[in-house]
C-alpha cells in the first residue's frame, strides 16, 4: 500500500466539503423518515429509549460507512486501476461476442 498515491488518501479532496454535507444531510433525512426506523421509534419503550437507539444506530452507520470507502483503497493498492478495468473490459467484450 505504500506505492498508493497521497492525494488518494486525502478524506476531502476527492469530492469536497459540499458533497459530504449534503450527503449526509441526503443521508440523515431518508434514514430518519425510512420504515424500519419508524418502526423502531413505535416499538421503543419510551422517548429516551428511541432517542438513544437511534443514536446508537446512527454510530453504528458510520462505522460500516468506511468499509466500502477501506476496500476499494485496498483494491486500489493491490490492482493498478488500469489493469483491472483493461480486464473487465475484455471480458465484457468476450461476453458479447458470444450472446
Amino acid at each position: 500500500m505504500s506505492h498508493i498515491p497521497a492525494q488518494k488518501m486525502d478524506f476531502i479532496s476527492g469530492i469536497g466539503w459540499k458533497t459530504i454535507i449534503s450527503l449526509i444531510i441526503m443521508y440523515t433525512t431518508s434514514f430518519a423518515v425510512g420504515q424500519e426506523a419508524i418502526q423502531k421509534y413505535f416499538a421503543a419503550k419510551d422517548e429516551k429509549t428511541a432517542v438513544l437507539g437511534s443514536l446508537l444506530a446512527a454510530l453504528i452507520f458510520c462505522v460500516f460507512a468506511f468499509i466500502p470507502a477501506i476496500l476499494g483503497v485496498i483494491a486500489y493498492g493491490e490492482v493498478l486501476p488500469v489493469t483491472m478495468f483493461t480486464h473487465v473490459a475484455v471480458d465484457i467484450h468476450r461476453v458479447l461476442l458470444h450472446m
